[in-house]
């Protein structure tokens, strides 16, 4: 993940790929287990991976789906987000929300996927 940019980057060229086509899809500490954000043209928020592709395309204003891993105050920073979900984390990802979020992105673009699915409740 931390060099993911060269791979974007050879995609973006290969197939002439607008960077505002583009939604990256991560994981964020900084959000709860299941929660999510999407953002567009944003800082990489101390993500390794997003500012390999920030870096690589020389631009951040591509758009960004992060799902909330949480953090651990017990767990190295590495090694917790390198380990495993329990059951119980896994439960609370709600796939069938985040396919609908990509499917908005690709039917109706960034902002109305935002007005529609930023700042909702969880089920």
């Amino acid at each position: 993940m931390n060099l993911s940019g060269n791979a974007v980057a050879r995609i973006v060229k290969y197939y002439d790929i607008d960077v505002h086509d583009i939604l990256i899809i991560h994981d964020d500490l900084d959000l709860e287990i299941g929660s999510y954000k999407i953002k567009t043209n944003s800082s990489s928020g101390g993500h390794n991976g997003i500012n390999s592709i920030i870096s690589m395309l020389k631009s951040q204003e591509f758009s960004r789906l992060k799902i909330g891993i949480g953090h651990s105050n017990d767990i190295p920073t590495v090694d917790y987000v390198l380990g495993k979900l329990s059951k119980e984390e896994i439960n609370n990802l709600d796939n069938d929300l985040y396919k609908k979020i990509i499917d908005t992105f690709i039917s109706d673009g960034v902002d109305k996927a935002m007005l529609l699915y930023n700042n909702k409740e969880l089920k």
